[in-house]
């Protein structure tokens, strides 16, 4: 969680340790240079994406966006960062009323979320939220009844329902 400017700068030290450490002949110079290495890789697949995330909760979607913007490859972020790379930029395009980008962000989140149930949970109610405004109410229920399968808090639980309520009330009765 460190910005992008602190880590260029730890880069850039340490690589400037490790040549001098080098130029004098001391074997310590290996290390510096692994640790630039380190920092290096650090960047790419953690990026400035918690950050990101952070920024979105405290409903700072402009600096949220600033710090998604910096992550220049998103490919090269672990499965966990890029579910929430995923979910920052979906808010951030809600935010700015791109509600078939926001979907489609959702749906590549749901991608990387295998592995935690109630980060899942919370992605599809959001999502079928989503499905539900664009009128697809059926598919916005298939998407309900899958979050409901998955661990979640009770305030996801209360909306789910609170959601099924909804659309359940507004098919028409046949």
């Amino acid at each position: 969680m460190v910005p992008t400017f602190v880590r260029l700068l730890m880069f850039v030290v340490t690589l400037v340790i490790g040549g001098n450490l080098l130029y004098n002949g001391d074997s310590w110079a290996y290390a510096a240079f692994a640790i630039a290495a380190l920092i290096a890789v650090g960047h790419f697949r953690f990026g400035s994406v918690m950050l990101a995330f952070r920024a979105v909760q405290a409903e700072q979607y402009e600096k949220a966006h600033r710090l998604l913007k910096s992550v220049q490859f998103p490919g090269l972020l672990t499965t966990s960062q890029r579910f929430f790379f995923e979910l920052a930029s979906g808010a951030i395009a809600g935010h700015h009323q791109q509600l078939d980008l926001e979907e489609q962000h959702y749906r590549t989140a749901l991608e990387f979320a295998a592995n935690n149930e109630r980060d899942r949970a919370v992605v599809e109610l959001e999502l079928a939220e989503l499905v539900a405004q664009r009128g697809a109410a059926e598919e916005a229920i298939q998407i309900l009844e899958q979050a409901r399968e998955h661990q979640h808090t009770p305030s996801v639980q209360e909306g789910i329902d609170r959601l099924t309520e909804t659309l359940k009330a507004d098919q028409p009765r046949s």
